[in-house]
């Protein structure tokens, strides 16, 4: 059994070693544009900034090598000797890079995800440009001169390692496999006569997924307390009151998680 994870609102327990996805080699790669984040435009003089926000791997044990790189480009016409592009990861600074003639179309910088960072459910990493083109008139953007591109080429490399990464719900609904990508199809799992309110919560949740999951969701709905076991790969989400969720307990171990007293119980890793 792995050891329980406490933390300012849960208690993580019982993990079941088998449960807990391996790599099929020494690193595993996902890049950007599989995860759906699209190319960001850093542009306009002088100092801009941009977040991206990426998942870590539900379960997933990774290692002190992984890091995220960062390809990128800009304009030729930034002043090399002010002009910059400096990274944070979750408000850490990480890495910085002037922005050259050498790396003007090919830019790439590599940011080590700091150990104490590794566990976190989440990294959001925070890309600030200093864009310098000489005088200007500040009451100018110069956007079309002044830009840096992070493309969506850009990749995180997991390194197999012993941090554990448990269910969270910080960013509910991100709905992420173990590499940090989403899947394909979810399912939303009702009650056989959903109220009103049942209903609104279901679709506010499929609206906001499809928000900030960046790519296109397939929801199947369910209804009742026999589960449709054609669904039982799916990411499933379950909305009902206790007295439903103690009336389908024995199929609570097909749940990454639920909800027992204060603590969240760790059953299995679905996603």
């Amino acid at each position: 059994m792995t050891a329980a994870c406490d933390s300012m609102k849960m208690t993580v327990k019982n993990v079941p070693e088998k449960h807990v996805p391996a790599f099929k080699g020494p690193y595993q790669i996902t890049i950007f544009n599989e995860m759906g984040i699209s190319p960001v435009l850093i542009e306009g003089a002088f100092l801009q900034e941009r977040r991206i926000l990426i998942n870590r791997p539900v379960m997933t044990p990774i290692g002190k090598d992984s890091c995220f790189v960062i390809k990128f480009k800009h304009s030729a016409v930034l002043r090399p000797e002010l002009s910059v592009l400096t990274l944070f990861i979750n408000d850490i600074y990480v890495s910085s890079v002037r922005l050259t003639e050498d790396n003007k179309d090919n830019g790439e910088i590599v940011l080590p995800v700091p150990l104490n960072l590794l566990g976190e459910p989440g990294w959001l990493i925070t890309v600030k440009a200093f864009h310098y083109i000489g005088a200007v008139d500040c009451g100018k953007s110069y956007k079309e001169f002044a830009w840096t591109l992070i493309e969506d080429s850009s990749y995180v490399k997991f390194t197999k390692g012993f941090v554990n990464g448990y269910p969270y719900i910080n960013y509910f609904p991100f709905i992420k496999q173990e590499l940090s990508l989403t899947p394909k199809t979810a399912t939303m799992w009702l009650p056989s006569n959903p109220s009103d309110n049942v209903l609104s919560t279901a679709a506010i949740i499929a609206a906001r997924a499809g928000q900030i999951n960046r790519v296109p969701i397939k929801w199947n709905v369910v209804f009742g307390d026999e589960f449709n076991r054609e669904f039982s790969q799916d990411c499933i989400i379950i909305i009902g009151d206790r007295e439903r969720i103690t009336r389908i307990k024995n199929l609570l171990m097909n749940l990454a998680s639920f909800h027992q007293k204060k603590n969240l119980r760790l059953i299995n890793t679905f996603h």
